[in-house]
């Protein structure tokens, strides 16, 4: 199910972006996997837009998860910090009884340079799903990510990341859908 989900999704995007900058990033740890693809919209004096489309497996959390977003950031005078603000929807389901989650929600995020070692960034995002726009088995969702990342060559990025995803599900408590540390590699084409 979830490779279907990620192929249709990859799909979709290639087929209504333009033949600007995208980049393709995996990640992993022993009984996880992300897949993440990203494509730059538009790029302008003030800032950038940006389109995602994501597709995680938690085995351990029996989760399979697919997002797409849909963010717009610009830097912050000449610091290094870029700064911005986005919308998400998910489709999830987890658990034994593959309770399913439908969400949508707003986030920040926060992309850092620093002037000295402009091949290194750190990054972090947060997106939150109030009850009011969630379906199926989801009263709530928040999805938290920190990224260190190096440009090991051109268009290709080593990174490591933490990400925390926690779903507030009828008629059980919160559940976490992924808490997790992964190493992975994003390419640019």
């Amino acid at each position: 199910m979830l490779k279907k989900m990620i192929l249709c999704s990859v799909f979709l995007l290639f087929g209504v972006v333009s033949a600007q900058a995208a980049e393709l990033a995996i990640s992993f740890s022993d009984q996880t996997a992300q897949l993440l693809l990203r494509h730059q919209v538009a790029e302008y004096q003030s800032g950038r837009s940006v389109l995602s489309v994501r597709g995680l497996y938690n085995d351990r959390k029996e989760t399979e998860l697919v997002s797409a977003s849909f963010d717009v950031l610009g830097p912050l005078a000449s610091t290094g910090l870029e700064i911005g603000a986005g919308v998400r929807g998910y489709y999830v389901t987890s658990g034994i009884n593959h309770e399913q989650v439908g969400a949508g929600g707003i986030g920040v995020l926060v992309r850092f340079v620093p002037p000295r070692l402009t091949r290194a960034s750190f990054t972090g995002s947060l997106y939150y799903c109030p009850e009011v726009f969630n379906i199926l088995d989801s009263e709530g969702l928040w999805d938290a990510e920190v990224k260190a990342s190096f440009e090991i060559a051109p268009r290709a990025v080593a990174f490591a990341s933490y990400t925390e995803i926690e779903a507030d599900i009828e008629f059980y408590r919160d559940r976490t859908l992924d808490k997790t540390f992964r190493v992975g590699l994003s390419l640019g084409f």
